[in-house]
């Protein structure tokens, strides 16, 4: 059983081999390198848009939504056998823009029943999102080739992005949720390989137990940037 603890740390952005083509650790090697960095938690958000979805094996939409889960399960079943929770996430991208969207609180059966969120934007995901329980929060919004959304669409900003390949501009966007004070702050690692590990962190209180248990406590602010 696990012992109870005071203060629980998280990763909230991190990609599998098996399903983003940039990452280059399985989820398996992800949840054990988190377990030994000390995480209890880490949110899989493996990326979504067109070109992904459009080349995911599969003979039907169910097998498509297998296949991107794939990274995720694998995370999941280490994660039971070394003691850390793992949640399911995603990194969205619509048609017609570079810009991504940290995706919380979703469920394995959200891809199965609208496999083109992809064909969507800010605006109309937004109804979708609030439908679902959703939290959105836009990633590396100052990242070259991406542009600060509409705060009205967002829930949040990742405000703090550790990829040491990307200038992610933080000083900007930390800049731009001082202006909006609605708006949720969230740091990720945007862990892709093994030297990503452990370059951003979450704390809470409290440890989500599932992805909807997650959105709560953001959607709360018992998450902060550590």
């Amino acid at each position: 059983m696990r012992r109870m603890k005071t203060e629980y740390r998280y990763e909230l952005h991190l990609h599998t081999s098996e399903t983003s083509p940039c990452g280059q650790v399985s989820g398996a090697q992800g949840a054990l390198l988190y377990a030994e960095a000390g995480y209890d938690a880490i949110c899989v958000t493996d990326h979504y848009y067109r070109q992904i979805a459009d080349h995911l094996p599969g003979r039907n939409t169910a097998g498509r939504v297998t296949s991107w889960l794939s990274g995720y399960r694998a995370a999941r079943e280490e994660g039971v056998r070394l003691g850390i929770e793992v949640l399911l996430g995603m990194e969205l991208r619509f048609d017609g823009s570079q810009n991504d969207y940290l995706v919380f609180g979703m469920d394995e059966r959200l891809l199965v029943d609208h496999p083109d969120l992809y064909r969507l934007d800010p605006e109309r995901f937004r109804a979708l999102a609030d439908e679902q329980g959703l939290i959105v929060v836009q990633a590396h919004p100052y990242r070259p080739g991406c542009t600060p959304a509409d705060p009205v669409w967002m829930d949040g900003i990742e405000t703090w992005n550790g990829n040491p390949r990307h200038d992610s501009r933080n000083d900007r966007a930390q800049s731009l949720a001082a202006r909006y004070p609605r708006l949720l702050r969230v740091a990720g690692s945007d862990f892709h390989q093994p030297g990503d590990v452990a370059s951003a962190a979450m704390l809470s209180d409290h440890l989500a137990k599932d992805a909807a248990s997650l959105a709560t406590l953001l959607r709360d602010g018992q998450l902060r940037i550590a």
